[in-house]
C-alpha cells in the first residue's frame, strides 16, 4: 500500500510544498498568486461538495490531494514519474493526469475521461465551480459562458453520485 493512504497529513503537506514550488511566480487573474489563492481555493471549495462529504476516507483524503495537485502537470513542469517517485499513491497520480488538458485533447473527451471517475469527477467540479465564482465575481462574461458550460457537462457527476449512494443503502 503506498505511503500516502494511510491518510496522515505527511503526503497532503509534501503535495502543498511542491505545488507550492511548481506554481512559484503564476498568478491568478489580478486575484494574486496561484497557489495561494486558486490552489487552495479548490480545495476550499472541494471539502464543501456534496459528493466529498458523503465520500469514503480514503476517497476525501485522495481529492483532497488531486485538489491541491490538479494544476501541476498540465500547468509547471512537474510529471506523473515526478509524484510516483515521491511516493504518492498511483491513483492519486492518474487522477491529476486526467485532469491535466493538453491542446491536442478535444474538450469533449477531456470531460468524458474525467466523468470515468467519481473521484476525479469532484475534484473538476470543486475547480469549475470556484473558476465560476470568480468569473461571476470580475463580470468576465466569456468565462461565465465557458465555465457554466463546463458546470453543465459536470452535472453528469450528480447522477453518478446519487446511483452511487443508492447502492449503499
Amino acid at each position: 500500500m503506498p505511503a500516502d493512504t494511510d491518510m496522515s497529513s505527511v503526503a497532503l503537506m509534501r503535495m502543498m510544498a511542491i505545488a507550492k514550488v511548481a506554481h512559484a511566480g503564476q498568478k491568478y487573474g489580478n486575484k494574486g498568486d496561484y497557489f495561494d489563492y486558486h490552489i487552495l481555493g479548490v480545495l476550499a471549495k472541494l471539502i464543501t461538495l456534496p459528493e466529498f462529504k458523503e465520500a469514503t476516507p480514503y476517497e476525501q483524503y485522495s481529492m483532497m490531494l488531486m485538489a491541491v495537485g490538479h494544476d501541476l502537470i498540465e500547468d509547471t513542469d512537474v510529471t506523473d514519474k515526478q509524484l510516483l517517485d515521491e511516493g504518492f499513491d498511483p491513483y492519486v497520480v492518474g487522477g491529476i493526469g486526467l485532469l491535466s488538458r493538453d491542446d491536442d485533447t478535444p474538450k469533449d473527451v477531456y470531460i468524458t475521461r474525467i466523468l470515468a471517475d467519481f473521484g476525479v469527477t469532484t475534484v473538476k467540479k470543486a475547480d469549475t465551480e470556484f473558476n465560476y465564482e470568480q468569473s461571476v465575481a470580475d463580470g468576465n462574461e466569456r468565462l461565465i459562458k465557458k465555465y457554466t458550460k463546463q458546470r453543465q457537462d459536470l452535472k453528469r457527476n450528480d447522477e453518478m453520485h446519487k446511483q452511487r449512494f443508492e447502492r449503499t443503502l
